[in-house]
């Protein structure tokens, strides 16, 4: 049982590490996707534009933080959430650019501080 606690120990630390993939590693699959596919995905573009036989399409996309301002507030928010500790929410923008030639995805850009 002794010898046993050091290895469970170790799995749960790297559990604990697990990260969600980057928006540069959930994008990629899109590569080779038609304009439809994209549409149907994230909707009509907000920017397009065509340039020399390439194609943009702009997204604006966009990441809320909220942050509750106080420790107790996870604990007790009936009490604590009542205005003690007001909640703080962060907007991150972001912008999705698709490069389409031929009516396919041949590669993307993101753009914005805190893409991620």
């Amino acid at each position: 049982m002794r010898r046993n606690f050091p290895v469970a120990l170790s799995f749960l630390a790297l559990a604990g590490c697990a990260t969600t993939p980057t928006l540069q590693t959930r994008l990629a699959p899109y590569i080779g996707a038609s304009e439809l596919t994209l549409v149907q995905q994230f909707g009509v573009p907000n920017k397009e534009a065509n340039v020399k036989g390439v194609r943009y399409l702009a997204y604006n996309w966009q990441s809320l933080a909220v942050d509750n301002g106080g420790a107790y507030g996870w604990f007790f928010p009936s009490i604590f959430e009542s205005g003690l500790y007001p909640r703080i929410v962060s907007d991150y923008p972001c912008e999705l650019i698709f490069l389409l030639r031929d009516g396919r995805v041949f590669n993307f850009t993101v753009r914005g501080a805190h893409c991620s």
